[in-house]
């Protein structure tokens, strides 16, 4: 999101801002490994955890699988078979659990599934003993699987355990360097973003000093209708305004004296009389109406963007006004009221300075080259 920027007296405009919102840090986020999160540890650290080898998570999981397996075992044991829970079965289904899981899971699960599996083959279900059994081949026949189970589920556990681990440590070390890069990038972008806006200020004042320059030339003329002519080329010069219009004062008020721009059907006044509050603004207290101002925008009431005071600089007395009715909106910033700032003192002391001339020239003994002579010198002197 864009800041705002405050100056005292002028708009507020939009600037650029390297906030960072709730979307960035999602973004950051879906670039770790899947299943990988991002953790603050208790002393500040960054830890990652892999949301997979979550210990509830897993029993939870594990605990569930059991139960459909052996519940499904059962089933098909009572139906189909002949309920002695697989007791002659060679090898025992129950051996589906006990791997299964441990290699799933790891060792712990795996005597879970061992343990489980004992306890639902026996409950209830022990075999007889035969005739020709003594006492330690009926243990020996009774405890072989369930210690099969076990074994099983520590050696092949010990395996799992330690894949397991390998896979947490390059899990970690892999969201970790993702983290590193998203970072990385987030620090260009930011540089990016000011390597532009700095290119942009340089940009914006070198563009500024040369059109001051170009509109310095434009004004430099001698009659007023040769600085009103020039007015046109110190607008396409310094601003990039696309409709404005220059008044100058008379005894009835502000009257239009140039406009660039106007097209048909477009209602801005040609004329402002003395009880129009935008002309008691700039003529009472030659002030600059700017429409991002509330008190700017009341003065100019739909009638542009921008108005300014064209001012005699040698005496401050008012000449006219000019006001911008459109410029494109990524120009309209604080640097742009400097600049009509400075085209409306540039108009005025033109302005002035050409009316001077005028006057001067209108008294002027020589007419078309020619010099008159002493006696007539004399004579109109003394007229």
């Amino acid at each position: 999101m864009a800041e705002q920027t405050e100056q005292p007296g002028r708009t507020i405009m939009p600037s650029a801002s390297d906030r960072r919102t709730e979307a960035d840090r999602r973004l950051r986020e879906r670039r770790l490994p899947d299943g990988m999160s991002r953790h603050e540890g208790p002393a500040g650290e960054e830890v990652f955890l892999d949301e997979n080898l979550r210990p509830r998570r897993q029993w939870l999981t594990a605990s569930i699988e059991l139960v459909v397996f052996f519940a499904l075992a059962l089933l098909f044991d009572t139906l189909v078979l002949d309920g002695s829970r697989f007791l002659e079965v060679e090898p025992n289904p129950f051996w589906i659990a006990v791997i299964v899981l441990t290699v799933q899971y790891g060792t712990s699960y795996g005597l879970l599934a061992a343990i489980t599996s004992t306890i639902v083959l026996y409950a209830g279900n022990l075999p007889q003993q035969q005739i020709a059994q003594d006492l330690y081949d009926y243990l020996f026949h009774i405890f072989a699987t369930p210690m099969l189970w076990l074994v099983s589920a520590v050696l092949l556990g010990a395996i799992r355990d330690r894949q397991v681990a390998d896979r947490v440590a390059l899990r970690e070390q892999l969201a970790r360097s993702r983290a590193q890069a998203a970072a990385i990038a987030d620090r260009y972008e930011k540089l990016k973003d000011a390597k532009r806006e700095v290119e942009a200020r340089l940009a914006s004042q070198l563009r500024t000093v040369t059109s001051l320059y170009r509109g310095a030339s434009a004004l430099e003329r001698l009659t007023v209708q040769e600085v009103l002519d020039g007015f046109d080329d110190i607008f396409s010069a310094v601003m990039d305004a696309e409709t404005y219009s220059l008044y100058l004062l008379s005894a009835d008020g502000l009257e239009v004296a140039r406009t660039v721009g106007w097209r048909e059907g477009d209602r801005w006044q040609r004329y402002f009389g003395h009880d129009h509050m935008l002309l008691q603004a700039v003529v009472g207290q030659l002030e600059f109406a700017i429409v991002n101002e509330p008190e700017g925008e009341r003065l100019l009431a739909g009638e542009g963007l921008m108005a300014g005071p064209v001012v005699d600089p040698q005496d401050q007395s008012l000449i006219g006004m000019i006001k911008v009715e459109r410029v494109p909106f990524s120009q309209l910033d604080y640097e742009a009221v400097d600049r009509f700032e400075i085209i409306c003192s540039w108009v005025g002391a033109a302005l002035s300075r050409a009316r001077r001339f005028e006057k001067a020239d209108a008294d002027r003994l020589t007419r078309d080259g020619l010099m008159l002579s002493t006696a007539a010198y004399q004579h109109q002197k003394r007229f």
